[in-house]
């Protein structure tokens, strides 16, 4: 679990899709563990030149990288600054994805078997309400009167309706009723309509 996650990832078009990803540590793993010859050739420099040069200096640099530093101080000031950089660019990537974490895991904890949500669900993770999504989506012509997509938007394949019933109290009569599920498709494309209109 620690070497693999979720991120979001731009395609084209404005569009991102959420895809499995994993860590440098877990490529690591996938080719420590791979018998491609290019994986071969990668776990045999890793142990004889990587790591003993990391076990002998404390860190790993080519031959030529070494005899520079020590010919030109200023040739190791830059080495060090460049790692400094490095490590501090690691550090803000790490805090921008403790950011998106909570994100990512909601999406994933909301997103149901079939891959739809509901819109009460949607309104959660755009930070608001049910009611003023719905009036969101409805002012917009995204939704008709009766809170069910127009069907254009439907072959799209931003939103599915199924069927449901509910059963009247007193009388037991049964009703039919229509509920409008949001797809993955249709969760990202009312997103960037929300935070469009939040921003504006």
């Amino acid at each position: 679990p620690d070497e693999r996650g979720l991120i979001s990832t731009y395609i084209s078009q404005g569009r991102s899709e959420i895809i499995n990803a994993v860590t440098e540590a877990g490529l690591y793993a996938l080719v420590f563990g791979s018998r491609k010859e290019e994986a071969h050739e990668f776990k045999r420099w890793v142990a004889h030149e990587v790591l003993p040069a990391i076990r002998k200096h404390g860190m790993y640099a080519t031959p030529a990288t070494v005899e520079a530093m020590l010919a030109d101080p200023d040739t190791m000031i830059a080495t060090l600054t460049a790692l400094k950089d490095e490590r501090a660019a690691r550090v803000a990537a790490q805090e921008q994805l403790a950011i998106a974490a909570p994100k990512v895991e909601c999406y994933d904890r909301l997103m149901s078997s079939d891959g739809c949500m509901s819109i009460g669900e949607v309104a959660k993770v755009l930070g608001t309400g049910q009611n003023r999504l719905f009036s969101f989506l409805r002012a917009r012509n995204i939704l008709k009167v009766d809170n069910i997509p127009y069907q254009e938007h439907i072959d799209a394949k931003r939103f599915r309706v199924i069927e449901q019933t509910w059963t009247e109290r007193g009388t037991g009569t049964v009703h039919p009723s229509a509920k409008t599920l949001v797809t993955a498709k249709g969760l990202d494309y009312i997103r960037k309509l929300w935070d469009k209109a939040v921003v504006a």
